[in-house]
């Protein structure tokens, strides 16, 4: 598996099938990708969210919490979804992320994964939103994003 997106989630289903399908589409190896999605248990959309992994369950796995963690708590999706990842790579990824660069796998795979490649979209004119890529030797030895 080379990469696993860790894509925290609420109340964005039509955001999240667009940030799964443009990392699908641009893949070199889309059959090496995987999606670790977690929604709240009360998130509104939460039925709709559901559809959208239904349409793509060979690539994504949902994860249901029971306690809704907000913002301030990011980090505790994030290190769920991680600890339940098989990629090489990990990606802390945004709902509302889409993917631009053709072969973005390929390229990752170029970068050592004794490393943290930051993975950054220009040309936003009120943002410049950058996620990072953690190579799994790393997540490993610190156990923890």
């Amino acid at each position: 598996m080379i990469a696993s997106f860790l894509i925290p989630t609420r109340n964005r289903p039509e955001n999240l099938a667009r940030a799964i399908d443009t990392a699908l589409a641009l893949a070199a190896k889309p059959d090496e990708i995987e999606f670790l999605i977690g929604a709240d248990q009360d998130d509104p959309s939460l039925a709709k969210t559901h559809d959208v992994i239904e349409q793509r369950l060979a690539h994504c796995r949902l994860e249901i919490f029971s306690e809704r963690q907000g913002y301030e708590g990011l980090f505790i999706y994030f290190n769920h979804l991680a600890s339940l990842s098989r990629g090489n790579w990990l990606l802390n990824w945004n709902d509302d992320s889409e993917m631009q660069t053709k072969g973005w796998d390929t390229l990752l795979q170029t970068a050592p994964l004794v490393s943290v490649q930051l993975l950054r979209r220009q040309g936003l004119e009120h943002a410049d939103p950058t996620h990072p890529a953690i190579g799994r030797p790393i997540y490993d030895a610190m156990g923890h994003l």
